[in-house]
């Protein structure tokens, strides 16, 4: 079973619930980003060996171009972990957001719940 993710809203801004996102500062009427294609991270079952629920929080930008950039992880839970989540959500792809009808960069947090692959 590949892990499994859910959006987390950023701390510092509202919650746009129609995708379950929340976007720094939004104004203007700006969409947001809506995962297109979000496959699971790889971990190796022992890595999660006494773990209960592992989640990493990862921050990144959603480009124009619906790839993320700039992924970060927020809040950890192991070196092997953090990496595994990285490397899952470097493979996304969104939908853009939209400001104007336009497509913009917007800064996301998502959680990354990590089960064995």
């Amino acid at each position: 079973m590949q892990g499994q993710t859910s959006p987390q809203p950023s701390e510092s801004s509202p919650n746009a619930s129609n995708a379950g996102f929340g976007v720094g500062r939004i104004s203007g009427c700006r969409s947001v980003p809506c995962e297109l294609y979000a496959p699971g991270p790889k971990v190796r079952p022992e890595a999660l060996k006494g773990l209960k629920k592992p989640v990493v929080v990862v921050r990144l930008v959603v480009g124009e171009d619906g790839r993320p950039r700039d992924v970060e992880v927020v809040k950890g839970v192991s070196p092997e972990l953090d990496q595994a989540a990285l490397d899952g959500v470097k493979r996304w792809r969104f939908t853009p957001a939209k400001k104007d009808g336009k497509p913009v960069a917007v800064k996301v947090n998502i959680e990354v719940s990590l089960a064995p692959s």
